[in-house]
């Protein structure tokens, strides 16, 4: 009797056979990842195509991001809360730096004075250089990293989407507005930081069906209500018009960004682009050389707020701060 006991303990405690994945199954997936890579390569072949890409060593840019918010909720009615203009410079790889140029309020001189604020990502290494110093906290770091990661996707898609690890899970037609398109169900081996606070790894890209030109990039973000709840969850997207030249390739010119219940937008146009690696010395690391960055190149496309004067300026067109 003991004996029988212990068969069955020993039966219950062994471990279940997996179940193999069925032949039909498994060339489903390998038909979708092969219809999928042909449509991303097709995207990227839109754009220039990716040896382009990486014979020009990336590509740099100006962009003006606009912040905009409404004036009351279910409104309707915006208004712009702020302008930030940034230089932008990526390898191919996604290393290179984010020189984004605030505004503050100077009381000495009663004047709106730049405050030039860069992240760096080079190689696993990411920081950021403030008023001349170096800040390399894990914190900082760790926002550098996030933020580079995410305008290297936004500003050189489709060539950054093998950078991250993008695998198509799903793909299927679809009618987005008045336009065929294609929606891609995408996978990221890396964790994406696309707001502040949150990462995705599930992505869905909406690509025109005849052009292969991007739409719109979708995803679900943590919301305001309870965790867990369903207000928690909302639907974001960022959607993409017009392209622009930067050496042999094309980037997104215009990308606009939507929460489904939220109470802002951004948006982001992109200008004065060139091919080309970042300049070695811009990724050099501060803590070893003991010396700070101190380019001259920073978007120039337009105004710099520190060519106004005046505490109204700041305050009828300000330039948020971080």
């Amino acid at each position: 009797m003991l004996f029988v006991l212990l068969l069955a303990v020993c039966a219950l405690q062994a471990p279940l056979p997996s179940t193999p994945q069925q032949p039909a199954a498994q060339a489903l997936d390998a038909r979708l990842g092969a219809e999928g890579a042909a449509l991303l390569e097709r995207m990227a072949d839109a754009y220039g195509g990716r040896d382009a890409w990486r014979a020009q060593g990336g590509a740099a840019w100006d962009q003006l991001e606009t912040l905009r918010v409404e004036k009351q909720p279910g409104s309707g009615q915006w208004s712009v809360h702020s302008r930030v203009p940034r230089r932008a410079v990526f390898d191919p790889l996604g290393q290179g730096w984010l020189l984004s140029e605030y505004a503050r309020y100077d009381e000495p001189s009663a004047r709106v004075v730049r405050d030039l604020y860069r992240q760096v990502r080079h190689a696993e290494a990411a920081w950021a250089e403030h008023a001349g110093l170096p800040d390399r906290a894990a914190a900082t770091a760790a926002r550098a990293r996030d933020t580079l990661q995410r305008e290297f996707l936004l500003g050189a898609l489709p060539f950054a989407l093998p950078e991250l690890g993008a695998r198509v899970r799903e793909l299927e037609p679809v009618v987005l507005g008045e336009r065929r398109a294609l929606r891609i169900a995408l996978l990221l081996d890396t964790p994406l930081s696309l707001q502040a606070d949150e990462t995705v790894t599930e992505l869905e890209l909406f690509v025109d069906a005849a052009s292969a030109e991007p739409l719109r990039l979708a995803y679900t973000a943590s919301g305001s209500g309870p965790a867990g709840s369903a207000a928690s969850r909302q639907r974001a997207w960022i959607d993409f018009s017009g392209r622009i030249q930067a050496g042999k390739v094309f980037l997104p010119a215009l990308r606009e960004h939507h929460l489904e219940q939220g109470a802002r937008s951004a948006r982001v146009e992109l200008a004065r682009t060139r091919p080309g690696t970042p300049d070695p010395a811009g990724l050099r690391r501060p803590w070893v050389s003991g010396r700070v960055w101190d380019g001259a190149e920073r978007a120039l496309s337009w105004d710099p707020p520190a060519a106004e004067s005046g505490q109204a300026v700041l305050e009828s067109m300000p330039a948020a701060g971080r």
